[in-house]
């Protein structure tokens, strides 16, 4: 018989972790550190330690895929379409309820009234606010090297993420350099226009104000201008950033699967047939499957996972062979890991398997993409439920997760329905509770220490890299007809 731990994960929130059916029946659920049991005291996470992580990311990096996971927009692209560029446009601005401003609705309402002595006037905002050719060239190469980025990603070839984060950084430096000089010179010449007595006799006459009425015209004018260009560079600002942030997320969990996969590969025969029949059923489908690639390297023992998900591997084992199988339902919310354990088996509970089998499983779980986890345990035994609660809770941290995470990453322990915070799981093992904080920071420091630097060949590689695609865009290669030999 077995009795099934289940873990049912929500993408990008927190799995959840049950385990059923404990009944008078001793559980050893350590996950980090060493067993206390009687059958000695070996190390059990040397497979999951940060640099032995590190090295196998060096060695299998090239299964670093993110396509169809990000895709670089052009925010200058939407500020050259977006930004004020004509009378009519001031008429359309909207204040933070939503509606027009008082000025542009009685701009609009003037505007509506107006004959064609107001065309000089429109005319001469226009010019005062066109693209300077500089802008425009600059535009046309930040959304040159856009489209190279995301055929890059797409190419599905090695290629360093976090390179490619920092390009983007300074690419929006540059777009952002042009637009502040577009904006100064824009708000220069307007006001040079709204002082401009001819342009000031033209309002008076097509919009029928008076002087005190031009005036305030050109205020208005000029802080809407202001307003507008702010928001105008935030938005720039905000959508770059979160597409910077998005690439260095996907490069952190890149990481984690990568090391996972390549963990299971070497430790377990079984794991690597079923990658191996995993990426054959996926070739034989039709065009449309995702082009998944398992290589191996024999001369270096390395291998390629390229756009293989854990999810999709219908029957994962643990280091130790016990199954893990994972269900796909209907959405990531119903999707569930099933780790089967024996409910009799004195020598699997007394020794360090279980440990490896469920850190096996917790890392499986980060490996699909978690930042958070709750763990469950019903047990009519409040003291064993607690006990195993523990456990759990070590478990997480021995996985990765961050124990100082809030909902919906970090660590949730619910025993018997409640949640257990931390501090009252351990209450009566304070120092227990520290030693587990401690050796999470510790080897997250040691992670971030060991983890792949962006070096200035990295960074020089990505933009060689990206005006080679540059290139290839620009010049496709032409189709020739064939030429019958003579």
């Amino acid at each position: 018989m077995a009795v099934a731990g289940k873990i049912s994960q929500l993408l990008g929130e927190a799995a959840t972790a049950t385990i059923d059916g404990v009944y008078g029946l001793h559980r050893k659920l350590i996950v980090t550190g060493k067993t206390d049991g009687a059958f000695g005291r070996a190390p059990i996470d040397a497979l999951f330690t940060p640099k032995k992580l590190a090295q196998e990311f060096a060695e299998n990096s090239e299964s670093v895929s993110i396509k169809g996971k990000m895709t670089a927009t052009d925010p200058f692209e939407t500020w050259s379409q977006e930004r004020l560029s004509t009378l009519d446009s001031f008429a359309t601005l909207k204040g933070a309820d939503g509606k027009l401003s008082p000025f542009a609705a009685t701009l609009s309402t003037k505007l509506n009234g107006a004959t064609n002595q107001i065309n000089q006037v429109k005319t001469d905002i226009q010019d005062a606010l066109a693209l300077d050719p500089p802008t425009t060239t600059a535009h046309t190469d930040f959304s040159k090297n856009i489209a190279a980025i995301n055929a890059i990603i797409n190419d599905n070839n090695n290629f360093n993420i976090a390179a490619m984060a920092g390009y983007l950084q300074e690419l929006k430096a540059g777009a952002r350099s042009s637009i502040v000089t577009q904006h100064q010179e824009q708000t220069n010449r307007l006001t040079a226009t709204l002082n401009d007595p001819g342009f000031q006799e033209a309002l008076k006459t097509g919009l029928n104000m008076n002087d005190a009425a031009v005036g305030q015209f050109k205020q208005d004018m000029l802080d809407a201008l202001k307003t507008s260009q702010d928001k105008e560079l935030q938005k720039l600002e905000t959508s770059i950033n979160g597409e910077v942030t998005k690439l260095h997320q996907l490069n952190a969990q890149e990481i984690i699967r990568v090391e996972f996969l390549a963990t299971m590969w070497k430790e377990s025969t079984a794991m690597r047939n079923n990658m191996m029949a995993l990426a054959a059923k996926n070739a034989q489908r039709n065009g449309n499957a995702a082009p998944m690639q398992v290589d191996y390297d024999a001369m270096t023992g390395s291998a390629k996972f390229k756009d293989l998900d854990v999810r999709d591997i219908e029957a994962i084992e643990t280091i130790t062979g016990s199954k893990i199988t994972i269900v796909k339902g209907a959405n990531a919310a119903g999707d569930t890991f099933t780790l089967e354990m024996p409910k009799y088996g004195f020598l699997y509970y007394r020794s360090n398997k279980i440990d490896m089998d469920l850190l096996s499983l917790a890392m499986a779980v980060r490996a699909c993409g978690h930042q958070g986890i709750i763990m469950s345990i019903d047990l009519k035994d409040e003291e064993r439920a607690r006990m195993i609660g523990r456990k759990q809770y070590e478990a997480c941290v021995a996985a990765g997760f961050d124990p100082n995470g809030k909902a919906p990453a970090g660590i949730n322990i619910m025993v018997n329905g409640k949640k257990i915070e931390p501090g009252e799981l351990f209450k009566d093992q304070p120092n227990k509770y520290q030693s587990i904080t401690q050796k999470y920071a510790s080897d997250l420091a040691k992670a971030k220490q060991m983890a792949p630097k962006v070096t200035p060949l990295a960074t020089q590689q990505m933009k060689d890299l990206v005006q080679a695609k540059r290139q290839a865009i620009d010049n496709p290669p032409q189709n020739t007809p064939n030429t019958p030999a003579p």
